[in-house]
C-alpha cells in the first residue's frame, strides 16, 4: 500500500467514523436508538459506580451526550470487495 493510500484509507475511518458518531448520539432517546445507544447508556449509568463517572467526567453522572462522545473507535474493517469501510466497531 502506498502512502497516499494509507491516508485516504484513514480520512476515510475518520470521516466514517465521524458519521457514525453523529448518528449514534442522534438517534439516543429515540425508538430507532431503543436497542442501542439508549441501552448502553442507561446500562451503564446503572452499573458503573459513581467513582467512575468522577474518574472519567469529574462528574456524578453524566449525561448521555457526554457518555457518547467517550466511545472510542476500536476496529473498523473493509469489504474486499471495494475496500468501503462495511462496519466500525465502538466502546467507551
Amino acid at each position: 500500500m502506498h502512502i497516499l493510500e494509507i491516508k485516504m484509507d484513514k480520512a476515510n475511518i475518520e470521516a466514517k467514523q465521524k458519521i457514525a458518531r453523529e448518528k449514534i448520539i442522534s438517534i439516543h432517546g429515540t425508538p430507532e436508538g431503543e436497542y442501542g445507544p439508549t441501552l448502553f447508556v442507561s446500562h451503564h449509568l446503572e452499573d458503573m459506580e459513581t467513582s467512575y463517572w468522577l474518574d472519567q467526567f469529574k462528574n456524578e453522572r453524566p449525561d448521555a451526550k457526554q457518555i457518547l462522545d467517550s466511545l472510542i473507535l476500536v476496529a473498523s474493517w473493509s469489504s474486499q470487495e471495494d475496500g468501503a469501510i462495511a462496519e466500525i466497531s465502538m466502546e467507551s
